[in-house]
């Protein structure tokens, strides 16, 4: 383990929750396998999205769209549970979307960038011929005024900057990019309150603008 991410290491270390949900995650891929199917796998982004929006896209393709999302989770920890959670169905596609988490612990650009740089790794390495995609951090609105706001120590300016690096990152790796902030932003460059109630997470709104988008990039 390099120093940045023994650094981080302990601070991002499952709760009961989170370690349940990974290990529920593990038992469904060993008894209910479906190979060719799509797997949407990162935080509490990938967690919340409304599982109607893909129906259209199971009908006409026959794919199964699987959830692997963990609420809180970090780029670590993440890449850490890939072969379990993930290359284990052995899916068609592969969605991700993590990091926003990382900003909460404060961590350094360059921990997110070669966390999500190792599992773009392993899956290549894992699964050759499933289809990757690497979906933007979101933006954020600290505008959006919430007795507790979950914004917390996340800013556009840094997201923006590592969202270029991600996108030449897969490029280098030849997967694909989504930037889905470009349509959930509003002019000012924040998350757009039409699409989110508390400044970080989206509504069925925001996760609408954005599904139809993702889906044509599937395979």
């Amino acid at each position: 383990m390099d120093s940045i991410n023994e650094k981080y290491y302990k601070k991002t270390k499952y709760n009961s929750v989170r370690q349940s949900k990974l290990e529920s995650f593990k038992f469904l891929n060993e008894l209910y396998q479906q190979a060719e199917c799509t797997v949407l796998v990162g935080d509490s982004i990938i967690e919340h999205w409304y599982y109607e929006l893909f129906l259209d896209f199971e009908h006409q393709s026959g794919q199964t769209v699987i959830n692997r999302g963990i609420g809180g989770d970090t780029s670590d920890r993440m890449s850490e549970r890939l072969i379990e959670n993930v290359v284990s169905i052995r899916p068609k596609n592969v969605a991700i979307l993590i990091g926003t988490n990382d900003f909460d612990y404060d961590a350094p650009q360059e921990f997110t960038y070669c966390n999500i740089e190792r599992a773009i790794t392993t899956l290549k390495s894992s699964l050759p011929y499933t289809n990757i995609i690497l979906i933007s951090i979101l933006p954020v609105n600290k505008s959006v005024l919430l007795l507790s706001s979950p914004v917390g120590r996340r800013n556009n300016e840094a997201i923006d900057e590592l969202n270029i690096k991600l996108a030449s990152l897969a490029a280098e790796k030849g997967v694909a990019f989504y930037n889905a902030n470009t349509p959930l932003k509003d002019k000012k460059g924040r998350l757009d309150k039409a699409y989110t109630a508390d400044g970080l997470h989206l509504n069925a709104q925001g996760y609408e603008k954005i599904t139809k988008d993702l889906i044509a990039l599937f395979k």
